[in-house]
């Protein structure tokens, strides 16, 4: 889970693309990204923040469709706790089988139980929990993989690409 030497140099990954995009007549830009450790997304953070120091005008916003997304997941996955279901789970799994169901393997996939530790994932973060033994997540997986489909992927697919774009249009207005 940690990212260590990358999340320092992360911050400059993001400035300098948020200033590459600015070059070329760019100033809206939503970053989407689909790693949620916090060392992370202060990364993120940082590089806008230098980005916009650079670039008067800029506009830059992390696109929240996790943090929004998941409570309208409820309703499309099957799963006992889909409020749980964060890493590899249900609805990841089913977005891979959407698109690349060449790597999921099959045989692995069906001996995997349901694993609902997330229930505790931000306060053993916040106690200084950086890996995913010690999340609760040995196999690095949250949720219920196993029951995975490529439409509960398709569905997902819709739910998240719907709040991006909502973002985008709410940042051109």
């Amino acid at each position: 889970m940690s990212g260590g030497r990358f999340n320092q140099c992360f911050p400059n990954i993001v400035e300098d693309v948020c200033l590459g995009l600015a070059k070329w007549g760019f100033d809206k830009i939503v970053i989407i990204c689909a790693h949620g450790e916090p060392k992370n997304n202060e990364a993120i953070k940082e590089g806008i923040k230098r980005a916009s120091v650079k670039k008067d005008g800029l506009k830059v916003k992390v696109s929240a469709w996790f943090h929004h997304g998941l409570p309208r997941m409820s309703s499309v996955c099957k799963g006992e706790h889909p409020e749980w279901d964060f890493h590899a789970g249900e609805w990841e799994t089913g977005l891979i089988l959407l698109r690349h169901p060449e790597l999921v393997d099959q045989e692995e996939l069906i001996k995997l139980k349901p694993n609902y530790e997330a229930e505790h994932l931000f306060e053993r973060i916040s106690a200084g929990k950086n890996d995913w033994k010690d999340v609760g997540a040995p196999l690095a997986y949250l949720g219920d993989p196993q029951i995975a489909t490529k439409e509960t992927g398709d569905k997902v697919y819709d739910i998240f690409s719907d709040i991006v774009v909502e973002e985008v249009l709410e940042l051109i207005k």
